[in-house]
């Protein structure tokens, strides 16, 4: 937001239009303070639980005093364990706050150089969990329309959690979430209206049986996306800004536009639509349904996506799970741009288990 009010004064400059106060048209967003409650600040629900949930370290401060300290290699050196580093000072007496997990290992190295003095160490995890505490029960409903996504990894709970702010529910294949966790979050999140992305088959039958549950003053409604793929591009299409019957139509929408790609491996011999598939094995599936089976997790993403018709309009995303590396994607994704030139590639990871790979095609 602050960035779009520095564009929006420098739009006005630019175009002669300096005024003292000028409405540059913004729309309160989730998450912003209405004026309204400046005298009582309210703070999400949903970003007290991730801020809970988050390890803080230690704030430690301390002055090492000595002779020919060299203050650029104490900062090198801090670095490598420390965060938030702040380091001040000259040859004999250097100041030094920095967050760490473990403040001994600051101190000790501290001690290494010279005399300790002025020493000071905050626990932040819990002075942070203080502060949440006293905001917790003073928490207003947001109004509008608001979002809960069930996500297999790290990295797609953040990337639902940057592209929509939406509440994550732990949870996929293996791992279904239950109803009550969905009904947790959809709570938590406060909406008045609240969209479920489920992101899986099986975890969209709970989804449906958690719109069946009574709240007056809440209304669940599910988009009954069977793949991370369909639940990322829907979330692309949620504005928080309209109401859940438009929402709900272009997150459809988006969801109808998207091919979904799965690459997973066989635990057990099996047949899978009548094929033999055996133990090892890497299926390539095309909306759930196998389209390919490889030795390798890489060939059966290259396979399965060769089977879809890519042309160089298409945008391919590849979501790369926890037991894959960046540099194995990068070289899939070097592959899929030779077999269709002037195709574009995006790689994101996505930390999921099971799946070596996601991809959407749009």
């Amino acid at each position: 937001m602050g960035i779009v009010v520095i564009l929006g004064g420098a739009y006005l400059h630019l175009t002669g239009q300096d005024v003292e106060d000028a409405d540059l048209g913004l729309a309160t967003s989730a998450g912003q303070i209405d004026p309204s409650q400046l005298s009582s600040v309210s703070v999400e629900s949903d970003f007290l639980d991730s801020s809970v949930e988050s390890e803080w370290g230690y704030c430690t401060q301390s002055m090492i005093q000595g002779e020919s300290l060299d203050i650029e290699q104490v900062r090198a050196d801090l670095a490598k364990t420390a965060e938030s580093l702040v380091i001040i000072g000259d040859d004999r007496f250097i100041k030094v706050h920095v967050h760490v997990e473990n403040p001994g290992v600051a101190l000790t190295y501290g001690v290494s150089l010279g005399e300790l003095d002025q020493i000071k160490i905050d626990n932040m995890s819990l002075q942070n969990q203080d502060w949440a505490s006293g905001h917790q029960g003073r928490n207003a409903p947001k109004s509008g329309v608001a979002l809960v996504a069930v996500a297999p990894g790290e990295g797609l709970a953040q990337l639902f959690r940057e592209t929509a702010n939406a509440s994550v529910v732990s949870g996929g294949q293996t791992m279904n979430p239950s109803v009550a966790q969905l009904i947790n979050a959809a709570e938590s999140s406060g909406g008045e209206d609240v969209i479920l992305l489920p992101n899986n088959k099986n975890v969209a039958i709970t989804a449906v049986q958690a719109t069946e549950r009574e709240n007056e003053t809440q209304n669940l409604h599910v988009i009954p996306t069977s793949t991370v793929s369909q639940g990322i591009a829907a979330a692309l299409a949620f504005n928080p800004q309209v109401t859940a019957e438009q929402n709900l139509q272009a997150m459809n929408d988006a969801v109808a536009a998207v091919v979904s790609i799965e690459v997973t491996r066989a635990i057990r011999d099996t047949t899978v639509e009548g094929t033999p598939v055996s133990e090892g094995d890497y299926m390539g599936l095309v909306e759930g349904k196998l389209s390919v089976l490889e030795a390798s997790a890489e060939s059966a993403l290259l396979s399965t996506l060769a089977g879809v018709g890519l042309s160089d309009d298409h945008i391919v995303t590849v979501y790369w799970g926890a037991d894959t590396d960046e540099e194995t994607t990068q070289a899939v994704a070097e592959k899929i741009e030779e077999q269709t030139p002037g195709i574009q590639v995006d790689l994101v990871f996505g930390g999921q288990p099971h799946y070596p790979y996601f991809a959407s095609v749009e």
